[in-house]
């Protein structure tokens, strides 16, 4: 214990053992010091890093495609709506979408090269709708995620809850934007426009001729009875003459909504940290900056000269130690969705 005690007060009061300098100041510390504060720094990166490059596989995109579906339709049915049906034409288009973004590296809704729309995509893919809707996510792990992001934005949330909505697909692909490994996420919506049937036109068959009514001799009557006139035929027994009182019924067209704008995202308070920092870590943080001024302190009270190495050191890990003890250890990404979902409808096409 002894031993001990002597050592805590080397590492933070200066002594002739140490050349009038902390243990806690000196080169060994400081190393270690840095090599810990630069882990905990750069570690979620290099987790981002691997995480990205596990889902190039083309079995993994995939199934997150599928758990974004089932993660919607889980939410339509607990507020009592029907599921959205997997439709392979709006999986096309939203294809359509990704490469279409990574071709020309841009992520929005309308390109800035050629103005290309949602709308030219879901027509590319011939898939004629009443209503239409796009979602854009961009560089998300995993499909929890991507979904929790979506639904906190109201009117991303509102294309996913729409009850205009039958349908949806979905791509997720991985390619390079902005010079670096990112994830691309379309998610399509659609009420697929049903062409009215067609009536085939029968002619009418015309009605067979009466035989010739045989001549009947009439019996001898005592007297002469006035004929009386047969009476007058009513419209209602006159077939295809009259027209129905009741007029045909009208189906009348779901009126548009009209759009929420919200204000553009950096994503920071929308996307959930993959890497969520604990409070512990922090308070380490904070711990590690404290020791270090303890030193400091006792250096400067035995009135020992400061040297420029010294105070180097503890400028670099105060600066280092206080970033983490102020944004934790989250992790270093660029997951967005885009600002404002797209959304049509349309009486035809």
């Amino acid at each position: 214990m002894n031993r001990f005690g002597t050592t805590v007060k080397r590492f933070f009061t200066p002594t002739e053992q140490d050349k009038m300098l902390p243990l806690g100041l000196g080169r060994e510390a400081f190393f270690l010091y840095f090599l810990l504060a630069l882990f905990l720094i750069l570690s979620p990166v290099y987790l981002r890093i691997s995480e990205l490059a596990l889902l190039a596989d083309p079995a993994i995109v995939d199934s997150q495609a599928e758990i974004l579906v089932r993660l919607a339709n889980r939410d339509r049915a607990a507020s009592g709506l029907p599921e959205l049906r997997v439709n392979s034409k709006l999986i096309r288009a939203a294809s359509f979408k990704v490469d279409d973004m990574f071709a020309k590296q841009y992520f929005a809704h309308f390109s800035p090269i050629d103005n290309a729309s949602p709308w030219d995509f879901f027509r590319a893919a011939n898939y004629r709708y009443y209503a239409a809707g796009e979602n854009l996510a961009v560089d998300f792990v995993t499909a929890e995620d991507v979904h929790t992001a979506l639904m906190n934005s109201p009117t991303h949330r509102a294309n996913i809850m729409s009850p205009l909505f039958t349908e949806v697909g979905i791509s997720v692909k991985q390619g390079i934007w902005n010079n670096h490994s990112s994830i691309m996420i379309a998610q399509y919506f659609g009420k697929e426009r049903v062409s009215a049937p067609v009536v085939a036109q029968v002619a009418p068959t015309p009605p067979a001729s009466a035989p010739a009514p045989t001549p009947v001799i009439p019996a001898p009557i005592p007297a002469p009875i006035a004929a009386v006139p047969p009476p007058a035929p009513q419209p209602s027994q006159i077939l295809g003459t009259e027209e129905s009182s009741v007029p045909p019924a009208v189906t009348k067209p779901t009126p548009l909504p009209t759009p929420i704008p919200i204000a553009p995202t950096n994503g920071s308070n929308a996307v959930r940290q993959f890497l969520t920092a604990e409070n512990e870590i922090k308070v380490f943080s904070l711990f590690a900056i404290l020791s270090i001024l303890i030193s400091f302190m006792f250096l400067l009270t035995r009135g020992e000269r400061l040297t420029v190495s010294v105070a180097a050191r503890i400028l670099v890990l105060i600066v280092m130690f206080g970033y983490i003890a102020a944004f934790g250890v989250g992790e270093f990404s660029m997951s967005a969705i885009s600002p404002v979902p797209a959304a049509q409808i349309v009486g035809s096409m």
